[in-house]
């Protein structure tokens, strides 16, 4: 795959088959990556959004799993000529933050963390008062949405910080997701952003 490293087209690089091991059966089209040691570079999980796990998501809220578009042919067809809206994925981290019985929570798509004020999660949950905000509407309720912005993926957005843009509000009383209006409405009074619709 031809890539830009600094500046420069790169389309990878060549060597002598004398670099492979004795013994390695060379053939045209064979995956020599494990007999040269190769591993595949796996970013790190930014700084910020490292956490300490208390625990899986709960039981009770469904984990965020958002359809790409571009694979709901079938279901696009069903509906042509139907109202419908759609979302923008933004390219950061799912979370989900939640009250449930009284509890305040904050979760990634597969974890719950523990309070930590290093934690970005957190502090944006601290910061735009969200924790207050859920239990004021006096329901179990989790939102969700993606953290955005420096250091989260590569900031398309380009922007300063990090913040959250939400896509989904959970009534866990009545175990279903609120339909366009109801979740906008639902935004508007908890004073957050959503995702661009």
């Amino acid at each position: 795959k031809t890539v830009r490293l600094r500046g420069q087209i790169s389309q990878g690089i060549c060597f002598p088959l004398s670099i492979l091991p004795d013994g390695f059966d060379i053939q045209e089209g064979a995956d020599c990556t494990e007999a040269l040691g190769i591993t595949k570079y796996e970013p790190p999980i930014p700084a910020c959004l490292n956490g300490i796990a208390k625990g899986g998501i709960p039981s009770f809220i469904p984990k965020t799993d958002e359809t790409r578009v571009q694979v709901l042919q079938e279901t696009l067809d069903r509906y042509q000529g139907e109202r419908c809206y759609v979302t923008e994925k933004l390219d950061g981290s799912s979370v989900t933050f939640y009250v449930h019985d009284k509890n305040f929570g904050v979760c990634t798509r597969n974890l719950e963390l523990v309070e930590d004020s290093e934690n970005t999660i957190w502090r944006i949950a601290r910061e735009l008062d969200i924790e207050n905000k859920l239990r004021a509407t006096g329901i179990n309720m989790a939102i969700q949405g993606e953290v955005i912005g420096e250091g989260i993926q590569k900031n398309p957005l380009k922007l300063r910080g990090q913040t959250v843009r939400f896509f989904n509000v959970f009534d866990m009383d009545r175990r279903v997701y609120l339909s366009f209006d109801p979740l906008m409405e639902a935004m508007r009074k908890l004073n957050l952003e959503t995702v661009p619709v």
